[in-house]
């Protein structure tokens, strides 16, 4: 579903930047459900009446450790993740027996230890989990095909986890279902195995996947999560909180109104609105855009992406090796940057690609992006399409 937009200009947003640009043509917006007004207020809604269950409270003894696994993709995800914090302690578990542990990149995870540490968690417990620090894992158990599950320890040896997760479209690439923690907070090789962009954008091959993170959920305890649903400028459109299946199907159905059109535009616009944006927002973003994008067609890609070029994506940049060489050497990589390097790598094959970013112009091209330098370029190109879709939010999308 899309909507039209018919304000005399159109207000591209990525990041604390904004540009303006002139209604030409024939523009359509994805439809974000609206936001709601005080996320302290629906998160206390949400909590107090899980689905599936009673108030979230009722699984939480005396004494209980506690453990927030906070996903780095949750919109307004300091505000979330306070009012989460504040919520439990308002029904008795003590500051002291709550930990935090986030799943992002060292550039996300600076940002959010920082700004929790100066809101009203303040001293509370928090990590990043770092998928290379074996000294960090726990093991869980082995799943059907004898792979070994292993997940942060701060999990393992808590007695109540529970998830905080942004609520996904099944069609987003990194769709992993209800919770999405493993791999996320897994190990290293894990995450290679299962956020490979080849395996992720084959269905039938995801369906498996899901089945895999579904039954390490599972070997780890897991009854209720959290799914805050996105809107646009990375705001709140809900909060649900339930049992794995029911709190899912809670969630997509709030994320009804956000467009799942399969039309496609000879241009798209997907912008990140995340300012500490991540490669693995970047993978989701492309992927959403290619999706509504002809073959042949342009995507602008609009962030302030800073993060440093990882190895997966400088294999981009091997001009010696064939399309077939560095496609199967991007499938064996394991690195953070490994699922973007796949999702630029496939989409840069039939469409053109420009990436608005922070790095370097010659950076940019060398993975196989063109440079957007401003908003006389952007409108430039606007120019030439009669239609074309603007995605805002689109890590969310």
């Amino acid at each position: 579903m899309t909507t039209s937009n018919t304000s005399s200009s159109i207000s591209i947003r990525f990041g604390s930047t904004v540009w303006q640009l002139p209604q030409d043509g024939t523009p359509n917006i994805f439809a974000f459900p609206p936001a709601v007004r005080n996320i302290q207020e629906e998160v206390n809604q949400a909590l107090s009446n899980t689905i599936g269950f009673s108030s979230l409270d009722q699984l939480i003894v005396a004494g209980d450790v506690v453990a927030l696994a906070v996903d780095a993709s949750v919109p307004a995800i300091i505000q979330v993740v306070s009012a989460v914090g504040r919520w439990l302690i308002d029904h008795g578990v003590p500051i002291e027996n709550l930990r935090i542990v986030f799943a992002g990149s060292e550039h996300q995870s600076e940002s959010f230890t920082r700004t929790i540490s100066e809101s009203s968690l303040a001293g509370i417990a928090t990590e990043r989990h770092d998928p290379d620090d074996t000294n960090r894992h726990s093991y869980v158990a082995a799943d059907e095909d004898a792979q070994a599950i292993y997940i942060n320890r701060v999990l393992v040896d808590a007695d109540v986890v529970i998830p905080i997760t942004a609520a996904r479209s099944q069609n987003a690439i990194d769709y992993l279902g209800a919770f999405s923690l493993f791999p996320l907070l897994s190990n290293r090789e894990t995450r290679g195995q299962m956020l490979n962009y080849d395996s992720l954008a084959d269905f039938e091959n995801r369906h498996s996947l899901v089945e895999r993170s579904d039954q390490a959920a599972w070997w780890l305890g897991l009854l209720v999560g959290i799914q805050v649903v996105p809107a646009a400028n990375n705001q709140v459109a809900a909060v649900v909180c339930g049992l794995m299946n029911s709190g899912i199907e809670a969630a997509h159905e709030r994320m009804a109104s956000v467009p799942n059109s399969e039309e496609s535009y000879d241009l798209v616009i997907a912008c990140i609105d995340d300012e500490a944006t991540s490669w693995m927002q970047v993978a989701h973003a492309l992927h959403s855009a290619a999706r509504h994008c002809t073959t042949g067609g342009a995507i602008i890609l609009c962030t302030e992406m800073s993060e440093t070029i990882g190895p997966a994506l400088r294999r981009l940049k091997d001009g010696q090796s064939s399309r077939e060489q560095i496609a199967k050497r991007i499938a064996k990589d394991n690195t953070d940057d490994a699922l973007a390097a796949g999702a630029i790598f496939e989409t840069t094959k039939d469409r053109h690609v420009y990436f608005v970013s922070k790095h370097r112009n010659d950076t940019v091209e060398s993975l196989g992006m063109g440079v957007l330098a401003g908003e006389e370029q952007l409108l430039h190109i606007v120019r030439q399409h009669a239609r074309y879709l603007v995605i805002h939010s689109a890590q969310n999308a």
